[in-house]
């Protein structure tokens, strides 16, 4: 008998201690968060008090800005319209990947750069878009792969530099050993784009 009057202080102190951690949880974490509900009410009331109490002086200028920031977000949207169209301009169908590689070699070659290997491999498909990685081997100096590297970025197509490993070649110093992949956004197409050239 005795240890059932003692099981159940037990229980009541295990029920008064989880009251205990729920009132203090409220408290530290529930408690905060409903005041700042409180405080916010009552900041949109005293916005609303303050729109109604607004002269139509101050409702017109409100208007005029308003309507000021309206024609700034058209402009910024016919900005973003034209940078996309640009975009799209620069993407290049698949059919033509072998004009990017021969471009990519020309530029090299500009850039005072002989390619040792470049290699499409395998595309990556988002959306109706396609991107082909193209990986590129060769040795040079510092200065001619900062030229290249602006070459590809001012072409004609979209590419974008998705790998670049620079080593130092003790043996052909000041060359280095230059291994990059630059990713061409293209079309996609039924046809899949050339594999190798070497």
């Amino acid at each position: 008998m005795n240890t059932d009057l003692d099981l159940k202080k037990i229980l009541k102190l295990e029920y008064g201690l989880v009251v205990l951690l729920f009132l203090l949880a409220f408290i530290f974490d529930f408690y905060p968060k409903l005041c700042d509900i409180v405080i916010v009410g009552r900041r949109i009331n005293a916005i609303n008090q303050e729109a109604r109490s607004l002269s139509q002086s101050e409702k017109d200028k409100i208007r005029k800005e308003l309507e000021e920031e309206e024609r700034t977000l058209e402009s910024v949207f016919r900005a973003i319209q034209k940078i996309a169209g640009e975009i799209t301009t620069k993407v290049v169908d698949s059919k033509n990947i072998p004009a990017v590689t021969l471009m990519m070699e020309s530029l090299a070659t500009q850039s005072g750069i002989e390619l040792s290997s470049i290699k499409p491999l395998n595309p990556e498909i988002k959306g109706q878009y396609e991107f082909l990685p193209i990986a590129l081997e060769f040795q040079t100096e510092y200065l001619q792969l900062v030229k290249f590297l602006s070459a590809l970025e001012d072409s004609q197509f979209q590419i974008s530099l998705q790998d670049l490993s620079v080593k130092e070649n003790p043996g052909a110093f000041p060359k280095l050993d230059i291994r990059l992949t630059a990713s061409v956004l293209f079309t996609a197409s039924k046809e899949s784009p050339p594999t190798e050239k070497k």
